[in-house]
C-alpha cells in the first residue's frame, strides 16, 4: 500500500484563510490563495491534495484569482506520457501587492457605504419637520 502525504495548513496558514473569509472571499478562494503564497507554484492535482478541495472547487478558485490578475497558468507536457497535460499556477502579484489590492477594494467599498449613509441623512433631514421650540421647560 502507498503511503501518500498529506498536507496540512498551519496555524498562522488557518488564520490568514479565516482573515480572508472575514473580509467577503469564499473559502475556497482564501485556501487557494494562501496555499499558493506558501507554494508559489503548483500543479492543479498538488492544488487539490494542499487544499483538501475538489477538481471543480480549484478550478473556480483559480479562474477567480486569475480574473483579479494575481494568478497565471501555463501547460506543461507529460513529455511521453499520454495524457492531458498539466496545468501549472503560480501567483504573479508580490503577497504585499495583493494585500495592497484587497485593502483599496476594501476602502472603496467603506466609501460607497459612507456615502449612501451621507446621503441619506441628507435626505432624512429634508423630509422632516422642523423639530419645535420647547418653551417654558416642555
Amino acid at each position: 500500500m502507498e503511503l501518500k502525504k498529506i498536507n496540512y495548513f498551519t496555524e498562522k496558514e488557518e488564520t490568514a484563510i479565516n482573515l480572508l473569509a472575514e473580509l467577503g472571499f469564499r473559502k475556497t478562494d482564501a485556501k487557494v490563495l494562501v496555499f499558493l503564497i506558501a507554494k508559489r507554484e503548483a500543479a492543479m492535482n498538488e492544488i487539490e491534495r494542499g487544499t483538501d478541495l475538489r477538481q471543480s472547487e480549484v478550478s473556480i478558485a483559480t479562474a477567480y484569482l486569475s480574473e483579479k490578475k494575481w494568478l497565471s497558468c501555463y501547460v506543461v507536457a507529460r513529455g511521453s506520457v499520454p495524457g492531458r497535460p498539466v496545468k501549472i499556477f503560480r501567483l504573479v502579484k508580490p503577497v504585499l501587492e495583493i494585500v495592497a489590492s484587497i485593502e483599496e477594494e476594501k476602502k472603496a467599498e467603506i466609501r460607497a457605504v459612507l456615502q449612501k449613509v451621507s446621503k441619506l441623512e441628507h435626505l432624512v433631514h429634508e423630509c422632516s419637520p422642523p423639530t419645535p421650540v420647547k418653551k417654558n421647560g416642555w
